[in-house]
């Protein structure tokens, strides 16, 4: 109300005075099949290798939160109101990169860019409830979908050579998905006429495609026979 006071049941929003609390669960793994051209690489060299296959990446998430209002101590049952979105992402498509590599005997440089020209089988939920008020509905939208949605990922890594078939590596990983159905972003906090001057909580959903990214560092061996 930007500053001025207004009677509660006046306002067009939530108001919370017992507490409130938010939780925000994600989810995300995946698999691929890479075919390298020429995958044995011996001499101590620079190295270019394209590369082909296939991706699968799951992406979910579940974004709950809980408010309760009691006016002050003067109601005999808090007023609570429970809002729910979960989102599935099922992405999967053909890929093709290419790595970059530099082989000494002791060290090895990669680079490793791939993109998957990737579908997006998406399903998203919002709901509502179990309401503590009288004339407030519950809530329950779900809508799927199939959208187009590219993946990039760059890796980088240097592996040293321990001996000629084990070597431990460290490396960064970033990995880019151009629309994925967001939990926090699903919700739409619309609402009815109430009775006098007041509003009733409607509610919606309306499925906002947004972009994903996902970095960091990762180490680990590798043994080659």
């Amino acid at each position: 109300t930007s500053g001025t006071p207004t009677a509660r049941t006046a306002m067009n929003s939530f108001v919370y005075d017992r507490g409130f609390q938010a939780s925000l669960d994600s989810q995300l793994w995946g698999a691929e099949i890479l075919l390298l051209k020429e995958l044995y690489l011996p001499q101590e060299a620079f190295n270019w290798q394209w590369l082909g296959g296939f991706r699968y990446v799951s992406f979910d998430e579940d974004y709950a939160q809980i408010g309760r209002f009691n006016n002050g101590g003067t109601l005999a049952v808090d007023r609570v109101t429970n809002i729910g979105s979960g989102t599935v992402n099922n992405v999967y498509g053909p890929q093709v990169g290419g790595r970059a590599s530099l082989r000494t005997k002791y060290v090895t440089l990669s680079a490793t860019p791939r993109i998957a020209f990737a579908l997006n089988d998406h399903t998203s939920t919002v709901a509502t409830g179990p309401l503590t008020v009288a004339n407030e509905p519950v809530v329950r939208v779900t809508q799927e979908s199939i959208d187009f949605t590219p993946i990039v990922e760059v890796n980088l890594k240097m592996q040293i050579h321990l001996t000629s078939n084990f070597s431990v590596f460290g490396g960064y990983d970033l990995l880019y998905m151009l629309d994925t159905s967001r939990a926090t972003e699903n919700i739409v906090y619309d609402s009815l006429p109430g009775p006098g001057a007041g509003f009733l909580p409607n509610i919606g959903q309306q499925v906002r495609l947004t972009d994903f990214l996902a970095y960091g560092f990762n180490v680990g061996g590798r043994f080659t026979y």
